[in-house]
Parts: structure tokens; C-alpha cells; sequence
């Protein structure tokens, strides 16, 4: 008999930023991923294995690291245990898929035996790659204990398959958390599973991404404010945004500007807006290479181009003040931020000013007062 753990990465972009992530090969690059790493290595530090596989993705490599590091092992590679591919929703955030293709999410989440997309693999293709290489690796370490690091969506279409749920019933099993522990065992080619989703090495440390989220607990697997809307009028004096005033709008901590984001901006009067690095002086700086990558990603930060680039927009829209901010202390400097925002701005009637990095600011205003704190 082998035992089979099958564990899910660590908290990676695309759970963080509730970004589709199937093959996309996004990596692990906040504080509370590699905590949650850790946590794993932790739990795993006292158990016998004897060999350490994970899907060729970075995420999945990266996680690993808890085990077959410490533990002295080899990692072998296995690209029939990545993510279900996605397809043209690949790199999409899910708040914009939930909102172009809202059957189809409801397939995904609810009835994955009916769900399709254009380039996508189907559940029952996801099933056919998978299984073949539980049994495999069973059968190779006979006797032994592996580890398997793997994906959320693939797994829980694996999971519930093999405790005999059908298909179009497993939008009604469990969702596992970041690093969640499930145990396999195989015995004569036959696979079992004996608990699945377990995450308390997670909770005792309060390093659960799920606890921070409830896309898994609503109807359409989306979190309340992933979507940008207009400030209806009958909530304008709970934001204490008086009648008839401008609007006020805020974009920062972005990699880039989604269309319904510009769209719920478009005509306000201010617009506190990210210009975080100038993008050659990030590639030249200290940062690793892989922080540059995520800083530079659709999950990353505005760059100075790009911020004057929507702020252009925005001007021509009737925007009539900015204010840049999160500025990048290692990357950028006030002075190279407002030359190449007033540079895309100067033929245009519009003022521009750097919020303070550390400090409180003044009150800025156009008709209504948006204080930063």
C-alpha cells in the first residue's frame, strides 16, 4: 500500500488577486504564501516520505519546497497534476468572467461536467491525465508515502471523483484551502481517499487564505466589492458624499486598469491615481527577479507610463485633478513621477500634485473633500 498526500500550493497571485490561474504559471510572491510554506514544512517535519512530486508549474515547485528541501529528496516533475487549463479565460480576473460569460461560471463552479471554453480542457480530460498518474506514482512507491503538490480546481474535481461523486455533482463538494492537506491511499491499484482539505496546520496561525475571502461560500463564487459600480445615490450620505457634488475616485495597487474599473471612473472630478515605478529603473534595481516580474504583471503595480497613459484618458473624460500616489520608494521619486505625468498632460487644463509618502496630506478637493489617511 502507498500513501499518496496530495497538498495545494501556497497563496499565489492568482489567489490573491482572484485572477484565473490554470496554466498561467503566476508565482507565490506575498508574505502570507511563504508563511503558509512554512506552516507546511511544520506539519510534514516529523513524517516519513519517500519521494516528492508536483505539477511543472512554478507554484506548485515553489510549495514543495516544504518537504523534499528539508528532507534531502529529489523533485520530480509531473505536468499531469497542473491546474484544469482554462483556456481564453486564462490571466482574466473572475469578477470579469462572472460578468461576460455568466453561464459558463455557473458550469465551472456548480455543473463542471457541462463546462466549456474556447481552449479550455474539459473535467473529464482533467480526470483522464490525472488518475493515470495517481496510479503510476502508487504503483513506483509501492510501500512508501509520496507527496503530490497540486492545484485547487484539478484537485477537487479528483478528490470528489474518487469518493464517487459524479461529476455534475462536485460543484456540491468542498473547495481546499491554500496548502490544504488531502491523504490517498493505493493498494493494488486501487485508490482511496481518506480525508481530504485539511488546513488546521493553517488555522492554528491564522494563515488561511479562506479565512480573508467568501467567494467559496457565495452562489457565484465571487467576494463582495471584486466589481466596480457607480456610488448610488441613495447611499451618498452614508459615504457622507454630498448631493450634486463631484465624484472622487481611487485606483492604486494595480498592474493594470480593467475596463469596468474605467469605466465607473470616467467623469470624476479627482482621481487619486498609483504611479508607482519608472519601469527602467525597477529592471536596473534590487529587487528579485521575481518581485520585478509580479511589480510588472497584470497583479502588479502602475508605472509611471501607465498612469499618465489612463490619466490622459481620464483628462479628456472631464477629469480635472490628480493625485499620484504609492509611489515606489526604491524605483521612483515624486519629481520623475510628475515630470512624465505632466509631460502626457500639458496640452490639457488639469492640475497634478504627489500625495506625501509617509505623512498626512492636505485635504484635496474638487467640490467634495477626499482626505488620504
Amino acid at each position: 500500500m502507498t500513501k499518496i498526500y496530495l497538498i495545494r500550493h501556497a497563496e499565489a497571485e492568482g489567489n490573491l488577486y482572484r485572477i484565473a490561474h490554470g496554466w498561467h504559471n503566476g508565482l507565490i510572491t506575498n508574505d502570507r504564501g511563504y508563511r503558509q510554506i512554512d506552516a507546511l514544512r511544520r506539519r510534514f517535519q516529523d513524517v516519513d516520505i519517500d519521494a516528492v512530486y508536483a505539477s511543472d508549474l512554478y507554484r506548485t515547485q515553489t510549495t514543495a519546497q516544504a518537504i523534499w528541501l528539508p528532507k534531502s529528496l529529489p523533485l520530480h516533475l509531473e505536468p499531469a497534476f497542473r491546474e484544469v487549463h482554462m483556456g481564453v479565460w486564462e490571466d482574466h480576473p473572475w469578477h470579469e468572467l462572472n460578468k461576460a460569460y455568466p453561464e459558463e461560471m455557473y458550469h465551472f463552479n456548480r455543473r463542471v461536467d457541462l463546462w466549456r471554453v474556447e481552449g479550455g480542457e474539459t473535467a473529464q480530460q482533467v480526470l483522464d491525465r490525472y488518475i493515470p498518474a495517481l496510479h503510476r506514482v502508487g504503483a513506483a512507491h509501492d510501500g512508501g508515502t509520496v507527496a503530490v503538490f497540486s492545484h485547487g480546481a484539478a484537485l477537487r474535481i479528483v478528490l470528489g471523483t474518487l469518493q464517487g461523486v459524479p461529476l455534475s455533482g462536485i460543484g456540491d463538494t468542498p473547495h481546499g484551502d491554500n496548502t490544504a492537506v488531502s491523504l490517498l491511499t493505493w493498494d493494488n491499484g486501487v485508490l482511496r481517499v481518506e480525508y481530504r482539505d485539511d488546513n488546521s496546520h493553517l488555522t492554528a496561525e491564522g494563515l488561511s487564505t479562506f479565512a480573508r475571502q467568501s467567494w467559496w461560500r457565495s452562489a457565484d463564487m465571487v467576494d463582495p466589492g471584486e466589481d466596480y459600480v457607480p456610488l448610488p445615490e441613495e447611499l451618498r450620505d452614508q459615504f457622507h458624499v454630498p448631493a450634486g457634488g463631484e465624484a472622487v475616485g481611487i485606483l492604486t495597487d494595480t498592474g493594470f486598469v480593467p475596463e469596468p474599473a474605467a469605466a465607473a471612473l470616467t467623469g470624476v472630478g479627482l482621481l487619486v491615481l498609483e504611479s508607482n515605478h519608472d519601469v527602467e529603473w525597477l529592471l536596473s534595481g534590487p529587487y528579485p527577479y521575481s518581485l520585478k516580474q509580479r511589480i510588472l504583471s497584470r497583479q502588479g503595480h502602475l508605472s509611471n507610463e501607465d498612469a499618465a497613459s489612463f490619466a490622459r484618458r481620464m483628462a479628456e473624460s472631464g477629469t480635472r485633478r490628480f493625485v499620484l500616489a504609492h509611489l515606489s520608494r526604491e524605483n521612483n521619486t515624486p519629481a520623475r513621477a510628475l515630470h512624465v505625468m505632466e509631460t502626457a498632460l500639458s496640452d490639457l487644463d488639469v492640475s497634478v500634485e504627489v500625495a506625501p509618502r509617509s505623512e498626512l496630506s492636505v485635504c484635496y478637493a474638487p467640490e467634495v473633500i477626499a482626505c488620504r489617511r
